[in-house]
C-alpha cells in the first residue's frame, strides 16, 4: 500500500483498538483488509458479494429513522450511482448472522483472500426462508454521506467482524435504540415474513 493508505489503515484499526482488546484486532492487517474510498466502490457486479466497513454517522433521514447503525459492515448486493444496497447483518440476531455467513462462504468465487461471494440477491429471493430472514438487514447507503475512508473486509475476517469480539463492539454502535431492542424487532419481522411466505429451511 502507498504511505497515505497505510496511515489511513492504521488510523481505522487504532479506532477499533480503542474500543476492544488489541488482541481482538490482530487479524486485521493489510493482507486481510484493504483501504477503500466508499465513494469509489466500483459500480458493477464485481462489487457484489464483498463486505465493506465504513462510518455512517449522518444519514440524510436520521431524524426520521427509528434507529440506525453508525459503523455498518455491509455485504453488498448492488452498487449503483451514489448508493450501496446491501445486508448489514448487525440488524439480525447472531444465530441468523452465522447461518447466513456460512451460506455466503459456501459460494466464494475462489480461494483468493479477496474472493467475493456469488450468493447474490436473486438467489436469496429464490430461497424464501433465506429472503424472509435477510429482509430486515437490507439497507441502502448514500455513499456521499459515508466516511472518506473505509475497509473492504476479506472473507477470512467475516467471522471476526460479525461473530467474535469485534461484533460486540459493533452491536453497540446503533443510535436511538439499543441492540437488544433491535434484535427483538428483527425477530418479529422475520417471523412475520416466514408466516407470510413459508418455504424451505435457511
Amino acid at each position: 500500500m502507498a504511505n497515505n493508505e497505510i496511515n489511513v489503515f492504521d488510523e481505522i484499526v487504532q479506532q477499533l483498538r480503542t474500543r476492544i482488546p488489541e488482541s481482538s484486532t490482530d487479524a486485521i492487517n493489510n493482507s486481510t483488509s484493504r483501504v477503500i474510498n466508499p465513494r469509489s466502490i466500483p459500480k458493477n457486479i464485481l462489487s457484489n458479494g464483498r463486505v465493506y466497513f465504513f462510518r455512517y454517522a449522518f444519514p440524510k433521514t436520521r431524524n426520521e429513522l427509528p434507529f440506525y447503525h453508525v459503523y455498518p459492515c455491509v455485504y453488498a448486493i448492488n452498487v449503483k450511482g451514489h448508493h450501496l444496497t446491501g445486508l448489514n447483518l448487525f440488524y439480525l440476531p447472531p444465530k441468523f448472522r452465522g447461518l447466513l455467513l456460512n451460506r455466503f462462504k459456501e459460494k466464494l468465487s475462489g480461494e483468493d483472500t479477496f474472493a467475493r461471494s456469488l450468493f447474490n440477491y436473486e438467489l436469496m429471493k429464490r430461497l424464501r426462508v433465506t429472503y424472509a430472514t435477510v429482509k430486515p438487514a437490507i439497507k441502502k447507503y448514500d455513499l456521499r454521506r459515508c466516511s472518506v475512508s473505509g475497509l473492504e473486509i476479506s472473507h477470512k475476517l467475516w467471522d471476526d467482524f460479525y461473530m467474535d469480539d469485534l461484533s460486540g463492539v459493533l452491536e453497540k454502535s446503533f443510535l436511538k435504540k439499543n441492540y437488544l431492542n433491535i434484535q427483538l424487532l428483527s425477530r418479529a419481522k422475520i417471523i412475520k415474513n416466514l408466516l407470510d411466505n413459508g418455504g424451505e429451511s435457511i
